[in-house]
């Protein structure tokens, strides 16, 4: 979930009364490390996580203190359903002592611990995406970025702070006051005028700061603000899968009414913490919507074909023009999900694609629209892929130019 999103649910964690530690955002030699104990064929998530929990264990200062590393499980040969396993057999076969790892099931949405933790962990997790994007924009619009960054990390840790504490109410006041603190960072234009670009892709590099490398400072340096898709947009595929009788299993009635009301409360927390948040003036209060979403792709990929591929084609081609200049798809080596992804949308990403999936005309002189999609094993990007991100940035400006102009035509 990105160095803000860890740090915020293991701030929720506190509630459980556990000494729940946030692990920093990976290095090389961590990189390493991961490589040392698998086989190098498995995908970066897998090698990163695997790195970070065996630097940690190795190095932690108590040895006798038990110790759980928290790896979510669901059904599938990839992430979620092998990742545990592996790492399970990995701390025998190292004989560390005291350790193991913690499991929550997707399939229960997280549930485990009750629901009261349910919904801080849910507010840990939009608010911290919220305050990621708008650190996005201070980087590239703020008149004083190290004045902005100092309050933005202030108010941040003031959330931090809020969300240990189990109070509901006081996590939204908190919101409400940081939003206003925030809201005194002067922009150097308007948010209706700058550059986005949507970051989509497989759910864990798209937002994990090493596995990006410098893919989102050398957008900022172009004045591109990126906007990696929500991790929580995952949890909404979840239930919607279980409102909808996903392909694995067959739910009871029971079941099917709580999928129903657990996503109904996750959206209206979303929506009340968007909308504290968006009198920041820093941010656009979008909502996270998955069924819109599979809607712009299910004419392209079936939705049983459980996965990202579906959710990375549809988002690609929903926010374009409408929302964003641009899109990129990030994922790991290899990963199948992804390739799919990109060579679906490398037919789809034009003028006729996008009407496709809209279902509405673009009134607008352009054909192919600016897309890039990149695969990370945590090396530098090399020149070539260099080469397409500078061809794409090209793109993207001359997108952003025609839809401020088509912007203008509209308000006259």
């Amino acid at each position: 979930m990105g160095g803000l999103g860890t740090r915020a649910v293991a701030a929720a964690a506190k509630n459980l009364k556990m000494h729940a530690e946030a692990m920093p955002i990976p290095t090389m030699e961590t990189l390493k490390t991961g490589r040392m104990h698998t086989t190098c064929k498995e995908c970066l998530p897998f090698i990163l996580t695997t790195g970070t929990m065996v630097e940690y264990l190795e190095n932690r200062k108590n040895k006798d203190e038990i110790t759980l590393f928290v790896m979510p499980h669901g059904s599938g040969p990839c992430r979620q359903g092998q990742y545990y396993v592996f790492q399970e057999e990995l701390i025998k076969k190292l004989k560390i002592k005291n350790a193991a790892v913690l499991t929550l099931y997707d399939e229960k949405s997280y549930n485990e611990f009750g629901t009261k933790f349910l919904l801080i962990l849910w507010m840990s997790i939009i608010s911290s995406e919220v305050m990621d994007d708008i650190l996005r924009v201070i980087n590239v619009l703020a008149v004083n970025k190290k004045d902005a960054r100092e309050i933005f990390n202030r108010e941040f840790d003031k959330i931090l702070d809020s969300l240990k504490t189990g109070n509901i109410s006081g996590i939204f006041s908190q919101i409400k006051s940081s939003a206003h603190e925030l809201s005194k960072i002067e922009l150097t234009k308007p948010l209706e005028e700058a550059k986005f670009i949507t970051l989509t892709g497989e759910v864990f590099v798209r937002r994990e700061e090493f596995s990006r490398l410098n893919l989102i400072e050398t957008l900022e340096k172009n004045d591109f603000i990126v906007l990696p898709t929500p991790a929580s947009e995952y949890f909404y595929y979840c239930n919607y899968l279980a409102k909808t009788s996903d392909a694995r299993r067959k739910l009871t009635l029971a079941d099917k009414l709580k999928a129903r009301f657990t996503d109904k409360i996750q959206t209206e927390i979303e929506r009340r913490i968007k909308n504290h948040f968006k009198n920041s003036g820093l941010m656009n209060a979008h909502m996270t919507d998955v069924k819109k979403t599979i809607m712009h792709s299910r004419h392209l990929i079936p939705e049983e074909m459980l996965g990202e591929a579906i959710l990375t084609i549809g988002l690609s081609l929903r926010e374009i023009v409408d929302r964003t200049c641009g899109v990129i798809s990030i994922g790991p080596f290899g990963c199948m999900p992804s390739r799919v992804a990109e060579s679906i949308l490398n037919k789809e990403m034009n003028k006729t694609g996008k009407e496709k999936a809209s279902g509405n005309k673009l009134d607008m002189d352009i054909d192919d629209l600016p897309f890039l999609a990149i695969e990370t094993d945590g090396n530098i990007f090399p020149q070539v892929i260099q080469s397409r991100i500078e061809i794409f940035m090209l793109q993207a400006n001359r997108l952003h130019e025609k839809m401020l102009a088509q912007k203008k035509l509209q308000n006259k």
